[in-house]
């Protein structure tokens, strides 16, 4: 599980990729981070609280769904929301399961089958 990791890294699109590498074939994880709100004024103060709460702890308007896009991910049943009574610029939390994103024809299948994701990929040292 990856809580609050996504939002505390400089370059989350990085991370993603070393997850990404990491995960066994048709593997997910599970995340939990901070996210910008869909309220135009939370999401305004997000924004304008960032280069101070970055210096504390987080991004707190990090783009949860385009950085997991863009490295190469899918959200799997994706939920987000105020997390209880808090500050809601600070309280918007995204969370899900996520995947590789399915790849043109080899997507679906298995490294028996020789479709799927390339065995390569698997991290090194961990059985299948």
């Amino acid at each position: 599980m990856v809580a609050w990791t996504l939002c505390s890294l400089a370059d989350a699109r990085t991370g993603l990729g070393e997850m990404k590498h990491a995960l066994r074939p048709c593997g997910e994880f599970l995340f939990f981070e901070h996210g910008p709100s869909p309220e135009p004024a939370v999401a305004a103060w997000q924004h304008r609280l960032g280069p101070l709460w970055t210096r504390i702890s987080r991004h707190l308007d990090n783009p949860v769904d385009r950085v997991l896009r863009e490295a190469g991910f899918e959200a799997v049943e994706p939920r987000s929301g105020h997390l209880g009574k808090g500050l809601k610029p600070m309280a918007f939390m995204h969370e899900g399961r996520a995947r590789p994103a399915a790849a043109g024809p080899r997507a679906g299948g298995t490294p028996e089958t020789g479709s799927g994701p390339h065995p390569a990929r698997r991290n090194p040292g961990v059985p299948p």
